[in-house]
């Protein structure tokens, strides 16, 4: 199975339609688990910095504790 087309980390597993010229990404997008669900200010700093997507899941998670 292939990777992710943003985070080239995690399997993909479902299209997403994304449009941010600054990542370079223009309409449908076969993404992981963990980037179908984030902003696209998050992507952007997936793509830019090679980021886990994870790592704002985990983030996220405890702000909220």
């Amino acid at each position: 199975m292939k990777d992710c087309e943003i985070c080239r980390k995690h399997p993909r597993v479902s299209m997403d339609y994304r449009f941010l010229d600054s990542c370079g990404l223009q309409g449908k997008v076969i993404v992981c688990e963990w980037c179908r669900g984030l902003n696209d200010v998050a992507i952007c700093e997936i793509i830019r910095d090679e980021k886990d997507p994870k790592e704002y899941y985990t983030m996220e998670g405890e702000r909220n504790d």
